[in-house]
């Protein structure tokens, strides 16, 4: 089993409307529920987070969101 490894990201409000930021926001519900204290835990490795928000970064850039 791995370790775990926890790093602090900085999310902008603009991915509450991405469907794969969303699954991970259901995910950590289902994993921790709504009673999580400070930095909201999502239950994904950090580079997993990390190719999520690169790939919005670049349908910004590139002008492909809705």
């Amino acid at each position: 089993m791995g370790k775990r490894v926890n790093l602090w990201f900085i999310v902008d409000l603009q991915y509450l409307s991405d469907p794969k930021f969303l699954r991970l926001l259901e995910k950590a519900e289902e994993e921790f529920g709504f009673e999580q204290v400070g930095a909201l835990a999502l239950p994904c490795r950090p580079d997993d987070l990390q190719r999520i928000l690169e790939n919005r970064r670049k349908e910004v850039i590139m002008g492909c969101t809705v």
